[in-house]
């Protein structure tokens, strides 16, 4: 398998350091919540706020087409931010070869066989700290 950085659409994103809050599966989908990590090569980085280490920006990862989904619990725990959300901390690794996607984390061990995969951002400008 290869790294996420390999991947077009994940280039200039650093899902490594990459915060996951939520994720759900859906008949033929599959999301995650989260805040993006821009590298300094993407088009929409401006370097970290004030406080924060990175450049966060809040999205979701959307795969479409999911065909094969398979999730594994490590027994990790999701935390609680002082905002209320859940934090399942950062991807552990993020891996790829074709169709085929690999995640590990807090949130347990995600593999899965999907079509297409995009990065989405929300309307806020950033995440993390604001």
């Amino acid at each position: 398998m290869k790294p996420s950085w390999e991947h077009p659409v994940f280039r200039d994103i650093l899902l490594t350091e990459t915060y996951v809050f939520d994720f759900e599966l859906h008949p033929g989908l599959f999301e995650l919540q989260v805040d993006f990590v821009l590298a300094s090569s993407h088009p929409l980085y401006e370097g970290a706020a004030p406080g924060e280490a990175f450049d966060y920006r809040r999205g979701k990862i959307i795969f479409s087409g999911v065909s094969a989904f398979r999730w594994e619990s490590t027994g990790g725990r999701v935390t609680v931010d002082l905002d209320g959300s859940s934090d399942w901390d950062t991807f552990d690794s993020a891996d790829w070869d074709d169709s085929v996607w690999a995640f590990r984390g807090q949130f347990g061990n995600i593999t899965l066989v999907a079509e297409t995969v995009d990065a989405v951002f929300s309307h806020v400008a950033r995440g993390a700290g604001y």
